[in-house]
């Protein structure tokens, strides 16, 4: 998890989208790996085609991207064994959609009527 969150970092830095989505896939593969829990996360692949779509348009259109800043807080209640705000902080970024609609409407309004 350590190595992922670098990496993201770097390509972040580097405006490379498309690695950068690759390593949170990765990111999230590890933590379900970790659980226990593999089978769940393949379930998971197969439905989230539409949120991949929106994980795509935040990509582009969110000006400070707070995803890699979310794993490096995740990663550290981990290390820390802060079930609670390990807990809180998933919650927060599997919702961070919420908080980039404005500026995917924005930049997407053909998706949304």
């Amino acid at each position: 998890l350590e190595e992922n969150v670098r990496l993201q970092q770097f390509y972040l830095k580097q405006s490379d989208f498309r690695k950068l989505m690759q390593l949170d896939d990765n990111f999230h593969a590890i933590l379900f790996e970790v659980a226990q829990k593999p089978q769940v996360y393949r379930l998971l692949q197969d439905i989230t085609i539409h949120f991949d779509r929106v994980r795509w348009m935040a990509l582009e259109s969110v000006k400070e991207l707070k995803i890699v800043q979310d794993h490096e807080q995740i990663l550290e209640a981990l290390r820390t064994r802060d079930a609670g705000q390990a807990e809180a902080l998933m919650q927060k970024h599997l919702s961070r959609y919420k908080f980039d609609a404005t500026a995917i409407r924005e930049k997407f309004p053909q998706y949304f009527h």
